[in-house]
């Protein structure tokens, strides 16, 4: 199945890294995607990031405020 890159830029990267390579620019495109498809994988999930700060967050030693439900209603404007 053939791709066609129809942006002028895209085409000259893609040519620009074929040459570095010493590829043709098929194969400088499906490096490239295996790259960014590595790279993809390889970020951290949003229920992991946060589950990472709970721990950071209680790990630290972190309290709540003794009068947070007053300031909270301060904050709420009496709502």
């Amino acid at each position: 199945m053939a791709l066609y890159i129809k942006n002028e830029d895209v085409a000259a990267l893609a040519a620009r890294v074929a040459q570095d390579l010493h590829v043709d620019k098929t194969e400088a495109v499906r490096r490239a995607l295996l790259l960014q498809l590595e790279a993809l994988s390889a970020r951290e999930s949003l229920p992991e990031k946060i589950a990472r700060l709970q721990a950071q967050v209680k790990a630290d030693g972190f309290r709540r405020l003794p009068d947070e439900k007053a300031f909270m209603d301060e904050l709420s404007g009496g709502i």
